[in-house]
């Protein structure tokens, strides 16, 4: 049994390590921030030479200008690295606390900089058009009962190009963003693709993130047939189901397994995505924000450690719970 609350204190034991890998990470970072003072001093140079050349007869070279283009690219350039630096570094330190803590589970595996792949999402089909970027971290690989499990944080975009007249148009929008799992099956159903996609969310606040969550359903482009499921009520409310076969889509969405999704749905308290598809069954959590992502420029603080970890540890045995829900009614 995976006891959380110990695990948690033995976190206090790790800070002195990641207290030591943040100082020593941290001096490239303000040495790459001083370097930025390189580029600025030049563009004061070339300001000084345009204005110098103002009441010249001669045709003014626009250094002026040139010093602008040169000082904001080398800003973007500069911002972009440390930026990725930082970035990295939250990752090294994600990595000496967690992974020992979550190295003594008994049916998981975590690896933070691994995710699930960008395959994996199209094979599910539950993004139409498929996503075409992918960024993800904290993999989870494991095993619940028979069936191989595995989970990982994830945000899916998909990028497309327009050429309008002259201009080359790109839009980069989110396709997803949260949690994404898989259950692998040891063999094949014979009932092809089922997906349950959520109906539009009604929220009385009308939040921004909803209203992003709308934007995401109401641009999918289902392939599949709507398929009309007898069972719940509340489901058939909440969610559309397409599919490749009515009759294989009703034998897999008995009410047991709706009522999980819908009991899943209210835990969790955001939009659940589920497919099924040949030999595995996949399930998306919709969710914001980044878990424990901390600010590594100050010194790490006990308290903050302990409360972001217990978040962490908190929701992956939450995530584990539906994989098991899952799997006792695939089995």
């Amino acid at each position: 049994m995976f006891d959380l609350n110990a695990h948690i204190q033995e976190i206090e034991s790790l800070i002195p390590k990641a207290e030591k890998l943040r100082k020593r990470k941290l001096l490239p970072y303000y040495l790459l921030k001083s370097l930025a003072l390189i580029p600025l001093a030049i563009s004061l140079v070339f300001a000084y030479i345009a204005l110098s050349n103002l009441d010249s007869k001669a045709i003014p070279i626009p250094t002026g200008v040139a010093a602008i283009i040169f000082l904001v690219a080398a800003f973007v350039l500069f911002s972009r690295a440390g930026r990725n630096r930082l970035d990295r570094l939250r990752g090294e330190i994600k990595e000496v606390l967690l992974v020992p803590l979550l190295g003594q589970h008994p049916h998981f595996e975590y690896r933070p900089k691994n995710s699930l792949e960008l395959e994996d999402l199209r094979r599910a089909g539950l993004f139409q058009p498929p996503p075409n970027i992918l960024k993800g971290e904290d993999l989870f690989v494991g095993q619940i009962g028979e069936f191989p499990v595995d989970f990982s944080e994830i945000e899916a975009k998909r990028r497309t190009e327009r050429n309008n007249g002259k201009k080359k148009q790109v839009q980069i929008r989110v396709v997803f963003k949260g949690i994404f799992g898989r259950i692998r099956l040891s063999h094949s159903s014979q009932i092809g693709s089922t997906l349950v996609i959520p109906q539009l969310v009604k929220n009385s606040q009308n939040s921004k993130w909803f209203a992003w969550v709308n934007e995401a359903l109401s641009l999918l482009q289902i392939k599949q047939k709507h398929i009309e499921i007898i069972g719940l009520p509340e489901f058939s409310e909440r969610y559309a189901v397409y599919g490749d076969s009515p009759e294989g889509s009703r034998k897999l969405l008995r009410s047991e397994l709706q009522q999980v999704l819908l009991d899943i749905a209210a835990r969790w308290e955001r939009p659940v995505y589920f497919a099924f598809v040949d030999q595995a069954a996949y399930l998306g959590l919709s969710r914001k924000g980044n878990r424990f992502e901390l600010s590594v420029r100050r010194p790490l603080d006990a308290e903050t450690l302990r409360k972001e970890a217990r978040i962490f540890l908190q929701e992956f045995q939450e995530i584990e719970h539906y994989m098991e829900l899952l799997a006792q009614q695939l089995s």
